[in-house]
């Protein structure tokens, strides 16, 4: 059986997520939870994001830095629960969005609705990068059974309590999945890239706001470009890279 993650599923990953907010912040404010639980929300949005950034985004899809077997395993696998796609799928897609961003051919979709519904067009995809990929037995497992990866991850979860799965994960997949939808939405303007680092402090995406000067530098791990920049994902690499 093909366990390979449909691209709905990056949607039903973002409904899932808001659902768990709400439920959450709804738990807290009726008694069913300890106002506690929600200390697990920033921890775990923090690492997320981390993982998006740094993980599928600098590492697999631009191979901006190296890391050891540890860390490059760590992200592989931890992928399944992003709900983001497996690391060759997203950083196929990322690609062919650099390549022809703003066109009919860019697989983002930037309009409002992209909120609440995620989806992309469907174009053909650059598949350059996935020579590099070649012979990785972590990331063909992953690309493969990553649905049913994630299956077996929320069922034990849900089976030890439903508050760890909600506050110790959906709450940060949630939004993780928001802030993603939004800069997807927002960080394109007149058809062309444009930085919003300001956001950085308000929606924390591990330096994701620098979105222009990404788009210029797109092989850059460090988005800053002023001293008040806040780019943590850039500070994550440098305690984790191999040097």
């Amino acid at each position: 059986m093909n366990f390979r993650q449909p691209l709905w599923m990056i949607s039903i990953g973002h409904l899932l997520g808001i659902a768990c907010m709400v439920l959450g912040i709804t738990a807290v404010f009726q008694g069913w939870a300890s106002p506690l639980w929600l200390l697990l929300w920033p921890f775990f949005h923090i690492l997320d994001s981390l993982m998006l950034s740094v993980g599928l985004h600098r590492y697999f899809s631009h191979g901006a830095f190296k890391v050891g077997k540890f860390w490059h395993k760590f992200m592989v696998w931890y992928s399944v629960l992003l709900l983001n796609g497996s690391p060759q799928g997203w950083a196929t897609a990322h690609l062919t969005h650099h390549i022809h961003s703003d066109t009919d051919r860019d697989p983002h979709l930037a309009v409002p609705s992209y909120l609440i519904w995620k989806r992309y067009r469907n174009v053909p995809m650059y598949k350059g990068r996935l020579r590099k990929f070649k012979g990785d037995r972590d990331l063909a497992f992953v690309h493969r059974y990553g649905m049913a990866l994630w299956l077996v991850f929320a069922l034990i979860t849900l089976l030890i309590s439903w508050k760890l799965f909600v506050f110790g994960y959906g709450m940060a997949l949630g939004s993780v999945h928001v802030i993603g939808a939004l800069h997807q939405v927002i960080s394109h303007k007149d058809n062309k890239p444009r930085n919003l680092p300001w956001l950085e402090f308000v929606l924390p995406a591990m330096g994701e706001w620098m979105h222009a000067t990404h788009h210029k530098y797109g092989g850059r791990k460090d988005m800053r470009t002023a001293w008040w920049h806040l780019d943590l994902g850039y500070w994550f690499i440098r305690l984790i890279e191999k040097r």
